[in-house]
C-alpha cells in the first residue's frame, strides 16, 4: 500500500509541477494547455529513468528522491516573480478548467444536433474503460512480450538500461537498440509498484492526441463541431484504438508528432513555441527509430522559421535556440543510435541498410522490406479498399479503417490541390492568404512524413499523416461559402465508416464480456494471471510463475523463446536471462554456474532433453508459451 501512495504522490506532484511550467508558457486556451502539459509531463516523469537508467543507477529510492527534487524544481522556478502559493491555486484553477472541457464539447455538439456527439462520446468513453481496464486485466500486447516490457524489465533487474544478451530475434533484439523514452515512461508506474499500469501510456496520451489535432485545425475553420468530430476519429482508427491497452507506444509518439508539428506551425512562431516544439522533437527522438526520418522536416520548420523570423530583432536568442535545440534533439537520439553505432557498426539496428551510393554498408538482421511488408501502391490501395470481411482480420487488414481510405484521402486531395491553386492565385494578386499558406506548410509536413514513412501498409506509423489529412478537410470545410453541410458530412462519413467495423469483430481492448466479468470476480493477484492469448504463458504455469518466483530469482530462457516478456513476474522483481544452447554438456555446465530458478527451453527442444536427463534436479511445470511450443522446468535441489 505504501509503493501505491509513493507512486500516487510522485506522479501527481510531477503533473502538478507540469502543469505550472506550461501555465508559464503562455499557451493560447485550455486545449493548447493540454497539450504543453502532457508533453512537460513526460519529460519530468522520464527524464530521471532515463539520466539514472543511462549511467546505471536505477533503483527505486534515488528514483524517487530525484523525481521529487525535480519536479520541486519545476514548480519553484515556474512560480518565479509570483508567490508559491499564488502558483499553486494558478494550478489548481488551470486543471479544473481543463476538466471541463469533455463536458462542455458534449454540451455544444448535442446543442448544434451533429452526429459528431456520438463519435465524441465513444472516444471520450474510451480513455475511461481502457485505464480501468488497464488496471483490471494481466498486459496482453504481441509487440509488448517481444521487446516493450522486456525493455522495462532489463532495466528494473539491471538497474538501467545497459546492454544484455540477447537471441538472434529481431523484434528481441530491439530490447538493446530502440530508443527507451516511452519504456521509461512504462517503467515508472512499474518499479516502485507492479506490472498493473504498464500498459497504461497510450490512454494517458491520447487526450492530447485528440487536442493536438483540434487546435492545428482550428486556425483554419471557426465552428469547433466537425473539429470535435476529426479529434475523435484519429482516436478511433483501429490502428490507434487497438493499442489502447497495449504496451505498445504509436499513440504517444503520434501525440509527440502532432504536438511538434502544432508548434512548429504556429502562424505566429513565437521563441516560447519554438522552445515547446523542440521539446515534442526531443520526446520524438528518444522514442522511436523513425525518429530519423520524422525529425529533419520538423527541424527545418522550426529552426528556419525561427531565424526568418527572429533573426533581425532577437538574433542572439534565434541562434542561441537553434544551437541549443539542436543539440539536445541529437544528445537524445544519440542515446540510442550513437550507442547503436558503436556496438553494431550500424545506427538502425537490427535492421541492415544497404546503399551503394553513399558508400553504406550497415550490417543487420533483417531488411526494412523484410518487416514492414511495404506493397505497391496499387496492391496498398488493392488491400485498403477492400471489401468489408468482418472479423478481427478485418481491422488488421484494413488498420486504416474504411473512413479513412474512403473519405478522408480523396478530400485531402482535392484539398491539397484547392490550397495551391488558392494560394497560388492569392500570391500573384499580390494579396497573400496567411491562412492558406499556414494550412500548406502543414500539408507539407504531412508530404515530407510520407517519402519518409517506413511502410504506408501499417497504419499505426502514419497516424501523424492521417490526422494532418483529416486538417487539410477542415481547413476545406472552413473555406468553402457553404461549408457546413460540407464538412458534417466529411466528418459524419469518417466517423461511421470508422466505427462501423469495430461492430463486427470480436475485439474489444482485447477482452470479451465473458472474460471481464470473470475478471471481477477475482483478487488482483488472480487476475494478472488471467491469461488467454497464444503469446502469453498459461494460467497454470503463469500461477506456478507468481509462486515460484520471488525478488531476485533467475530465468534462463533459450533461443526458441522470442515473447520474453512473459518470464517476469508480476512485480518485475525475478531476473532473466538468455542462455544460447549450443551442446547438452556446455548447457548444463552453464545452468548449474547460473544457479537458475526455471529454465525455460523448445518443447522438442535438445535443452528439454538434456534437462530431462537430470530429472532429479529439474522438475517440469508446464507450458510456458503456446506459440513458440516452450515448456518451463524448476529446480528442485539446491
Amino acid at each position: 500500500m505504501l509503493a501505491w501512495l509513493l507512486l500516487v504522490v510522485l506522479t501527481a506532484f510531477a503533473a502538478f509541477a507540469a502543469l505550472g511550467v506550461a501555465l508559464r508558457g503562455r499557451p493560447e486556451g485550455r486545449a493548447e494547455t493540454l497539450i504543453l502539459w502532457t508533453a512537460i509531463l513526460y519529460a519530468l516523469v522520464c527524464a530521471p529513468v532515463l539520466a539514472l537508467g543511462y549511467i546505471n543507477q536505477l533503483y527505486p529510492a534515488l528514483l524517487a528522491i530525484s523525481s521529487f527534487v525535480l519536479s520541486a524544481g519545476a514548480f519553484v522556478v515556474s512560480a518565479r516573480g509570483r508567490s508559491l502559493h499564488a502558483h499553486a491555486l494558478e494550478i489548481r484553477d488551470a486543471a479544473l478548467a481543463i476538466g471541463r472541457l469533455p463536458q462542455e464539447a458534449l454540451r455544444l455538439a448535442l446543442r448544434e444536433r451533429s452526429f459528431v456527439t456520438l463519435g465524441l462520446a465513444c472516444a471520450l468513453l474510451v480513455i475511461p474503460i481502457t485505464a480501468w481496464l488497464t488496471y483490471l486485466a494481466p498486459s496482453e500486447s504481441w509487440d509488448g512480450f517481444f521487446y516493450h516490457e522486456p525493455s522495462v524489465g532489463y532495466a528494473i533487474q539491471n538497474h538501467g538500461f545497459r546492454l544484455v544478451n540477447l537471441p538472434s530475434h529481431m523484434v528481441v533484439q530491439g530490447i538493446n537498440s530502440y530508443p527507451h523514452l516511452c519504456h521509461a515512461f512504462a517503467l515508472w508506474f512499474v518499479i516502485f509498484t507492479d506490472k498493473t499500469f504498464i500498459e497504461i501510456g497510450n490512454t494517458l496520451a491520447a487526450p492530447g492526441l485528440m487536442l493536438a489535432t483540434y487546435v492545428i485545425a482550428k486556425r483554419y475553420c471557426r465552428d469547433p463541431v466537425p473539429l470535435f468530430g476529426w479529434s475523435s476519429a484519429v482516436l478511433l482508427v483501429p490502428a490507434m484504438l487497438t493499442q489502447t491497452r497495449t504496451s505498445m507506444i504509436d499513440v504517444q509518439v503520434t501525440f509527440f508528432i502532432l504536438a511538434a508539428v502544432h508548434y512548429a506551425t504556429r502562424p505566429v512562431l513565437r521563441l516560447r513555441d519554438a522552445v515547446a516544439a523542440t521539446l515534442c522533437m526531443v520526446l520524438i527522438a528518444g522514442s522511436k527509430s523513425s525518429a530519423l526520418s520524422i525529425l529533419p522536416p520538423l527541424v527545418v520548420v522550426t529552426y528556419g522559421r525561427v531565424l526568418l523570423g527572429h533573426g533581425r530583432t532577437r538574433l542572439g536568442p534565434a541562434l542561441g535556440l537553434t544551437a541549443c535545440g539542436g543539440a539536445v534533439i541529437a544528445g537524445t537520439a544519440a542515446l540510442t543510435f550513437l550507442r547503436n553505432w558503436v556496438v553494431y557498426h550500424n545506427p538502425m539496428w537490427p535492421i541492415a541498410y544497404t546503399i551503394p551510393s553513399l558508400h553504406v554498408d550497415w550490417p543487420g538482421l533483417v531488411t526494412l522490406a523484410d518487416i514492414t511488408y511495404d506493397k505497391p501502391l496499387s496492391e496498398l490501395i488493392k488491400v485498403k479498399y477492400h471489401h468489408p470481411t468482418g472479423g478481427i482480420g478485418d481491422i488488421i487488414a484494413r488498420d486504416y479503417g474504411y473512413g479513412v481510405p474512403w473519405v478522408v484521402v480523396p478530400l485531402a486531395a482535392a484539398s491539397l490541390l484547392v490550397a495551391v491553386i488558392t494560394a497560388a492565385r492569392r500570391r500573384l494578386t499580390g494579396d497573400p492568404d496567411a491562412r492558406t499558406e499556414n494550412a500548406l506548410l502543414v500539408g507539407a509536413l504531412g508530404v515530407a512524413f510520407i517519402m519518409g514513412s517506413p511502410s504506408l501498409n501499417i497504419a499505426r506509423f502514419n497516424a501523424h499523416i492521417v490526422a494532418i489529412a483529416m486538417i487539410g478537410v477542415a481547413w476545406l470545410g472552413g473555406s468553402l461559402r457553404r461549408g457546413k453541410r460540407f464538412h458534417e458530412g466529411a466528418v459524419m462519413g469518417t466517423l461511421l465508416l470508422t466505427m462501423i467495423p469495430m461492430f463486427w469483430t470480436d475485439w474489444f481492448f482485447g477482452l470479451d464480456f465473458k472474460g471481464i466479468a470473470a475478471l471481477l470476480r477475482l483478487p488482483a493477484r488472480e487476475r494478472a494471471t488471467m491469461n488467454a492469448q497464444s503469446f502469453q504463458m498459461p494460467r497454470t504455469t503463469a500461477q506456478a510463475r507468481e509462486r515460484d518466483l520471488g525478488p531476485g530469482d533467475l530465468v534462463v530462457y533459450t533461443q526458441e523463446m522470442a515473447f520474453p516478456g512473459v518470464l517476469w513476474n508480476h512485480t518485475m522483481s525475478n531476473r532473466v536471462e538468455y542462455l544460447e544452447f549450443r551442446s547438452a554438456a556446455t548447457f548444463l555446465a552453464e545452468v548449474d554456474r547460473l544457479h537458475p530458478r526455471w529454465v525455460v527451453v523448445g518443447g522438442a527442444s535438445p535443452g528439454r532433453a538434456a534437462l530431462e536427463t537430470r530429472s532429479a534436479e529439474w522438475q517440469f511445470v508446464g507450458t510456458a508459451l503456446q506459440q513458440d511450443k516452450l515448456v518451463a522446468f524448476r529446480r528442485v535441489r539446491n
